[in-house]
């Protein structure tokens, strides 16, 4: 789990970079590298989940998203880590 601290001020380009920054981590996701992201509504805390096998290698996957100049952040591994999965529409039978 990465936990991240932001900047007590952001600015322009902060906020210019955030739809970018969905972009990423939308695909991220999509691809399985990481699990979850969440940001609070203050932008000032970022935690994310990254399925990885090394410290090295999250630090890789988190220097890829577009905001990492503002991080200050700390990784802790996790042992566990459950979670309530999305549900999945049922699947079409065309028989």
């Amino acid at each position: 789990m990465v936990d991240i601290d932001l900047p007590e001020q952001l600015d322009e380009e902060f906020l210019e970079l955030l739809p970018l920054q969905r972009k990423h981590i939308a695909d991220l996701l999509s691809k399985g590298v990481i699990t979850s992201y969440s940001m609070d509504r203050e932008r000032s805390k970022i935690w994310i989940t990254v399925n990885a096998e090394t410290e090295r290698e999250v630090g890789e996957i988190v220097a890829y998203l577009p905001l990492s100049e503002y991080f200050v952040l700390s990784v802790h591994i996790l042992d566990n880590h459950e979670t309530i999965g999305k549900p999945k529409p049922p699947r079409l039978s065309l028989n």
